[in-house]
């Protein structure tokens, strides 16, 4: 049943986008920069006790994003990890929070932080945020909660890293926090 609702959400937004009316979105940018240094070589796990739904790569879900990059001509921008909705979300490394998004888009209700070094990590499909736009976060410290908000087929979290704005395997990232 929820994927029928995700195709609904994804026809009203193309009505919407046909009509001229802009996605209703609520994204505070930050001005401050990203923190100084090298980009963290390992990652912390976002959230505990998770199980992988879907890894990072070519994916046969035509929901994803088109890419000529793979076969499928779909990929799966982050690493899905699925808990029960609630469940605490932690930040992966030292940050400041860049983005908190409440809008009706993909990620649903998520938050992005900068890393040194040119990272980014985003959290999406959240329940709620626990941080507030510019704050600066330690590893480990909480962000927000599981959810299942925006284009979502149950409760999970939507693990992204990117380099220099561009989409990344996690697992490399993870993997100290992975054994």
């Amino acid at each position: 049943m929820a994927v029928k609702f995700v195709l609904v959400g994804i026809a009203i937004a193309a009505v919407a986008s046909m009509l001229g009316a802009a996605p209703r979105q609520h994204t505070i940018p930050v001005a401050a920069g990203a923190p100084s240094g090298p980009a963290p070589a390992h990652l912390l796990l976002p959230v505990r006790g998770a199980v992988v739904t879907q890894p990072f790569g070519c994916t046969e879900f035509t929901l994803e994003p088109f890419t000529f990059a793979c076969p499928s001509r779909h990929i799966h921008t982050g690493l899905d990890l699925a808990a029960p909705i609630g469940t605490p979300i932690y930040a992966a490394a030292d940050g400041r929070v860049q983005v908190i998004n409440s809008g009706a888009g993909g990620y649903g209700l998520h938050v992005q932080l900068t890393h040194a070094g040119g990272l980014f990590t985003l959290y999406g499909h959240l329940s709620s945020a626990e941080v507030t736009a510019g704050q600066l976060v330690t590893a480990g410290s909480e962000i927000g909660r599981m959810g299942s908000t925006g284009m979502s087929t149950g409760s999970h979290l939507h693990f992204e890293v990117r380099r220099d704005g561009r989409p990344v395997d996690p697992v490399p990232f993870l993997s100290a926090s992975l054994s």
